[in-house]
């Protein structure tokens, strides 16, 4: 029989165990860190031909340079752009981790290591992804570098110390520390993988370099920042690591291709059709002409719940999942069809460019009002709109270059349900109810009361919305 005071002695040591198991930090914790990280750590300059970020998120501006775009005449200005970045080697042949719009366009890279200001190094790329916004580039030189150890971003949780290392604003050899503010940060515009969040300070110039934890590990890459204080996100290491392999092998990543728009399951999908509130998935609202999807028995409405053993639950997960599917190879996509559940075979294609998304992006709303024609015929049930047969009158007025023959939506009511769908003047009306329609009269006989799903063509892309 234990006595109390024998467990004290064992709670004693439990915390004593806890306490050198966790990080402890010292007056000389981060000089030690950065005495065994910056060596690795390198400076890039880029330059090439005059081209402008449009990302508010990446890039290095040149404040300078910026204002004398402004004051002075574009003839006036040097041919090219110069660029700051930060990078870390992984290899001591000089193969060198960075962002891929660090180098993106650029004719000439020279690097920097480590404290060595005297000498420059030329660099080649290796390959570079600018999906994942990750490239590999390579000096030569009859030396080894320093390199740093790629650690498991998978480990990581809120709250533990991290360091951001680079260059930023081209001031040379530059560390912040900081906490993970979270994980799993999805910016599904910027990057596909989701980031590390960082308070640690990320600034223009250290996109590429690396944000290491206290044993000096590469957890993350630096890619991003936010406009605010204390914001930065990094590339997790675990997913960069599968990047890295493939640039590394054939300079490039190639991507699976499925050829489908789809759109996300709403409440009014939900109801539409006729789907449990447990039903996760995508729905498919247009197929590319013979590409995989359509060859595979792939249908418009099909709702995917799984691609290749990968539940869906997001736009994003079928994306990637496709994304990251061998080419050539059959795969299974698991879909529900007028309510029943069904397995087909889909070989996936190679993508015949970057996937940044597969989803119709809405036009913007058209500000002015368009005169009233009192022509075409007024929707029932207080929907919101007005319908007409396609003319050359109303190709010429909406732009329309499409050779689709399907009514045209020529009037719409502010804060209707058609509006507040996202329909908007100039439309081409598909399909009511899962029903093709040809003519205004078509339109009108098939919409209903409560519930009505209606497919539209705008600008060539087919989406589908929910009228309640």
């Amino acid at each position: 029989m234990f006595k109390p005071f024998s467990y004290a002695l064992i709670f004693a040591l439990f915390a004593i165990k806890d306490l050198i198991a966790a990080e402890v930090l010292t007056t000389d914790t981060f000089s030690k860190l950065a005495e065994k990280v910056s060596p690795a750590v390198v400076n890039i300059r880029s330059s090439g031909d005059r081209v402008k970020s449009k990302d508010p998120f990446r890039g290095t501006p040149d404040p300078l340079r910026e204002m004398l775009e402004q004051l002075l005449p574009q003839d006036s200005l040097p041919p090219t752009q110069q660029s700051l970045g930060s990078g870390f080697l992984i290899e001591p042949d000089g193969l060198i981790v960075t962002n891929s719009h660090v180098v993106d366009d650029a004719d000439k890279i020279e690097v920097q290591v480590g404290n060595d200001t005297q000498k420059m190094y030329q660099a080649e790329v290796i390959g570079k992804d600018q999906r994942t916004d990750l490239a590999l580039i390579k000096i030569n030189a009859k030396r080894k570098f320093p390199t740093l150890k790629l650690g498991k971003s998978s480990k990581l949780k809120t709250g533990q110390w991290v360091a951001a290392f680079g260059n930023p604003l081209g001031l040379t050899q530059t560390m912040t520390k900081g906490i993970v503010s979270a994980v799993g940060r999805e910016l599904d515009r910027i990057s596909r993988f989701p980031f590390i969040q960082t308070d640690a300070s990320i600034n223009p110039g250290n996109s590429g370099g690396p944000l290491v934890n206290l044993d000096g590990e590469v957890v993350g890459v630096n890619t991003a920042m936010a406009n605010a204080q204390g914001i930065g996100f990094a590339i997790p290491i675990d997913q960069a690591k599968t990047i890295i392999a493939k640039l590394k092998k054939d300079g490039k990543v190639v991507r699976g291709f499925l050829g489908v728009n789809y759109t996300v399951i709403t409440p009014e999908a939900r109801e539409s059709f006729n789907l449990s509130e447990k039903t996760q998935g995508v729905i498919v609202t247009d197929l590319v002409d013979d590409g995989p999807a359509e060859k595979g028995g792939i249908k418009v409405y099909d709702v995917i719940t799984a691609f290749n053993g990968q539940e869906i639950t997001r736009s994003i997960d079928l994306q990637n999942a496709v994304g990251d599917s061998p080419i050539g190879k059959k795969v299974p996509v698991n879909v529900i069809r007028e309510g029943k559940r069904q397995e087909l075979k889909v070989v996936v294609g190679t993508h015949p460019g970057d996937i940044r998304s597969t989803t119709p992006v809405p036009a913007p709303a058209i500000t002015q009002t368009p005169p009233k024609t009192y022509e075409g015929q007024k929707a029932p049930f207080d929907l919101g709109f007005t319908i007409d047969a396609l003319s050359d009158r109303w190709r010429e007025r909406y732009g329309l270059d499409s050779k689709t023959q399907a009514p045209v939506i020529i009037e719409l009511q502010p804060d209707s349900p058609a509006s507040r769908a996202g329909l908007r003047v100039g439309d081409l009306v598909l399909e009511i109810n899962r029903k093709a329609v040809k003519t205004p009269q078509d339109v009108l006989k098939a919409l209903k009361p409560k519930q009505n799903s209606l497919r539209y063509e705008r600008r060539g892309n087919k989406a589908l919305v929910f009228l309640k």
